[in-house]
């Protein structure tokens, strides 16, 4: 599910209500330079807002991170950082976490500066409590280049 500006409580609360059980956000950044460039149509503070709603109806959800997209700078991963520290009472889980691919080059191979950034989003999480899903931690890595 993408994050949307328009999401009433009631519409989370009918979810919820019709046995909706988890969701998958891709939020993927927390830098709006980032979201923009990843055409996401929503800014970090609409994906706080976002969250609170979710939460507010009993809604469990999970997100996913992009690691080293086109563009992203430190400072860029480091207002990921921030944000999933600051609102990881409201993030339940991180579903997912993966460095940023080309898929239209080959070999499909992350940069070295995304592969890092992932592992210390991971040891963030380790050392914040945050949970996550360690089965897809760089799952959309291809092994031998295929």
């Amino acid at each position: 599910m993408a994050v949307r500006k328009d999401f009433p409580l009631s519409l989370a609360e009918l979810l919820k209500k019709s046995g909706c059980f988890n969701l998958f956000v891709g939020l993927e950044s927390a830098s709006d330079k980032v979201l923009s460039a990843m055409n996401k149509g929503f800014t970090k503070e609409d994906a706080c807002l976002f969250f609170e709603i979710l939460k507010k109806a009993g809604l469990q959800y999970e997100i996913s991170i992009i690691a080293g997209y086109p563009k992203e700078e430190e400072n860029d991963f480091k207002e990921t950082i921030d944000f999933i520290t600051k609102n990881k009472t409201v993030i339940p889980k991180i579903a997912q976490v993966n460095p940023y691919i080309d898929y239209f080059s080959y070999p499909y191979t992350p940069s070295a500066q995304a592969t890092e950034r992932v592992k210390r989003l991971i040891s963030l999480l380790r050392k914040e409590g945050i949970p996550y899903t360690k089965s897809f931690i760089n799952n959309l890595i291809y092994k031998n280049g295929n």
